[in-house]
């Protein structure tokens, strides 16, 4: 898992408009067998989820450069 983790960071660099979401490895988050996460789970990755969504919405955007149209002129 660790290595297709910075597997993946690293083609996804060159992008910005995306980003890989860290889950936590805490064993409550968890159900008994530990496969699927329970309601607290959820919970924890939809509150990281909104933070990192907000954050995007909060980005400066930047002002593209135009350039004059010199037609048939």
């Amino acid at each position: 898992m660790k290595v297709f983790n910075r597997k993946l960071r690293k083609h996804l660099k060159v992008h910005d408009n995306t980003c890989v979401l860290e889950v936590d490895k805490e064993r409550e988050l968890f159900t008994r067998h530990v496969l699927h996460m329970n309601l607290k789970g959820k919970e924890h990755v939809a509150y990281k989820f909104t933070r990192v969504i907000k954050a995007i919405l909060k980005r400066e955007k930047s002002v593209p450069i135009t350039l004059e149209y010199k037609g048939d002129s």
